[in-house]
């Protein structure tokens, strides 16, 4: 290809520095003394070593640059072979970090798979769905399309770092604009929906209701729509009742041979199926809410159940224990009001008071040092970027390039979205670093290998075919 350096796309490449001279910056504030003023410059310090990760981030991404786009389709499923085996050696000489065993540790580096496994997925999704004819609405063409995206995620679960393989599921955007049935995504919304409330509710109760549920779904179909309604309303009220008088199981009892009820008698020919397939869905949600309390409270580490029950049930959670963490994050952002207390005068990012300040909850740096606005800017910044991915996007004439850089955007997308989100507690802490910002050589270089990668795509547009 005869790409020139007049075709890169240079707004993207100035949104990347703004983000990264950014996040050195806030690394660099966190560990500011007055006393104590450490060089800029130096390797001994994360702000130095976060430079040198830079540098050789910005070696790494020239080199991908330079690379003929063909070579990215050609070899992609090569590179994520790699990357998958990369994973998988991780459970023979990774060591357990913070209760995950996902990094190699290599002298004073610690290199993660997982986030150069972010490229492999990518590529390889984005050449699978240029293959011709490929119908994701056909399982024989889905199940290879889900295989790509769920093996590394089982992989990344396996290690004990849930928050990466959100990230991965985050591709099912890619997915769906290249033709999954939107059905799926209603299902999965649902799903989730009642995973959380099988932690915060009794599973007893919860199975009730949702019995209920299906009664009220019949009823809509009865002749005489009213009556079934308010029985099931009553049902309703009764399970509620029942439950503060430790009748829980009673009630399920009742609630199932009512929701039976209902399948078997008030229905005719024209809606013959409709029971059983309620009865069935039903089913299904009963055996996934046991299923999901008997994980959640055995197979889940403490760490782990702590930080989803901070999430849902912060009243409950100890103030100076497992929600200190939580409430010195909310605190530090709300003490910047809307203009911040200045660079370099966070008193509770200097204080040491956040836990993994550099990395997971930079962004509480960044909120009490340029309050509201500093947040705000930082947050369209980010935006902007995303749109501008999602327009080189729109503009590929390649089906790869299109579907690559839809895919990028997801991955940067649900980082900034769970990043920010956790440190307020809007969403559980995973740990997922914040794209650029965060503190971290694995993460800074594999993103801006992502990024290199889809402007050298880019500037190839009009002679890839």
């Amino acid at each position: 290809m005869n790409a020139k350096i007049e075709d890169i796309d240079w707004l993207t490449l100035l949104l990347y520095f703004v983000l990264v001279l950014t996040g050195i910056g806030l690394v660099y504030s966190v560990g500011y003394n007055d006393d104590n003023l450490k060089p800029f410059w130096s390797f001994r310090y994360e702000h130095g070593r976060q430079m040198m990760y830079f540098m050789v981030a910005l070696v790494v991404g020239l080199a991908a640059s330079l690379v003929e786009s063909k070579f990215y389709s050609s070899f992609a499923y090569f590179i994520y072979a790699f990357t998958i085996v990369l994973l998988i050696l991780v459970f023979l000489l990774a060591e357990d970090i913070n209760g995950a065993k996902s990094w190699f540790q290599i002298g004073s580096v610690g290199i993660q798979p997982s986030e150069f496994a972010k490229v492999g997925v990518t590529l390889a999704l984005a050449t699978y769905l240029n293959t011709n004819k490929i119908n994701l609405k056909r399982w024989s063409d889905l199940i290879p399309a889900l295989g790509i995206v769920l093996l590394p995620c089982a992989l990344v679960v396996l290690q004990g770092d849930a928050g990466t393989a959100i990230v991965f599921l985050s591709l099912f955007a890619t997915l769906y604009i290249a033709g999954l049935a939107g059905e799926l995504f209603v299902i999965g919304g649902l799903l989730a929906t009642i995973g959380v409330m099988a932690i915060i509710y009794d599973p007893i109760v919860l199975c009730s209701v949702v019995a209920l549920m299906g009664c009220y779904t019949l009823s809509f179909f009865a002749k005489d729509k009213l009556w079934f309604f308010l029985l099931a309303t009553l049902f309703l009220i009764l399970t509620i009742v029942a439950s503060q008088f430790g009748f829980d199981l009673y009630m399920l009892f009742v609630n199932g041979i009512a929701l039976v009820t209902y399948a078997i008698i008030h229905f005719g020919r024209k809606f013959k199926y409709l029971g059983a397939l309620v009865l069935l869905s039903v089913i299904t949600g009963i055996v996934l809410i046991f299923s999901i309390d008997l994980v959640f409270n055995n197979v889940f580490e403490s760490h782990q159940q702590e930080r989803v029950l901070v999430w849902l049930t912060p009243e409950v959670c100890d103030p100076y224990g497992t929600r200190y963490n939580i409430d010195q994050s909310k605190l530090a952002i709300g003490s910047g009001s809307f203009f911040g207390r200045g660079y370099l005068e966070g008193n509770l990012t200097r204080g040491n008071f956040i836990p993994e300040q550099t990395t997971d909850f930079i962004f509480c740096s960044l909120g009490e040092q340029f309050g509201f606005v500093g947040s705000f800017s930082l947050i369209a910044v980010y935006t902007a970027l995303i749109l501008r991915i999602i327009f080189l996007g729109t503009r590929q004439r390649y089906l790869f390039s299109k579907f690559y850089a839809y895919s990028v955007a997801s991955v940067f997308f649900i980082h900034l979205f769970i990043n920010v989100g956790m440190t307020m507690n809007v969403l559980p802490t995973i740990g997922i670093p914040l794209p650029f910002i965060s503190s971290g050589g694995s993460s800074l270089i594999a993103f801006t290998t992502m990024l290199a990668i889809l402007l050298r795509l880019d500037m190839d547009r009009l002679e890839l075919r």
